[in-house]
């Protein structure tokens, strides 16, 4: 069973302006950093794998039943709700946290 309308979202989301790319979304040593687009769409990823092969039938059926017992359905607010999950990231009071990203995406934000 595939997740229906969630599947391969990245290739079909197109590009993402300069401003969305410069958003961080995790940091590491070494000034390491993985933007917040790509972490919520591995996210989404996550989610769907989790769907399709993690959760019980019986898990899957009772968060369905809000979607009229539709799994496809379900299995994409799933997705989409799990990659939603740090979009607050987006906001200037998170970006600020870290200094030498904020220093380093606000140009790129400008820019844009």
């Amino acid at each position: 069973m595939e997740v229906a309308g969630v599947r391969n979202i990245a290739q079909r989301s197109g590009p993402i302006s300069t401003a969305v790319a410069a958003l961080w979304g995790k940091t590491g040593p070494d000034r390491a950093w993985h933007p917040l687009a790509a972490h919520l769409l591995d996210t989404v990823s996550v989610a769907q794998e989790l769907w399709l092969h993690w959760l019980s039938p019986a898990t899957r059926d009772w968060l369905s039943e809000p979607f009229d017992d539709d799994l496809s359905a379900a299995g994409t607010f799933f997705a989409w709700l799990a990659g939603c999950h740090d979009i607050g990231k987006a906001s200037p009071a998170f970006q600020i946290q870290v200094p030498w990203m904020h220093e380093s995406c606000r140009p790129r934000i400008r820019g844009s």
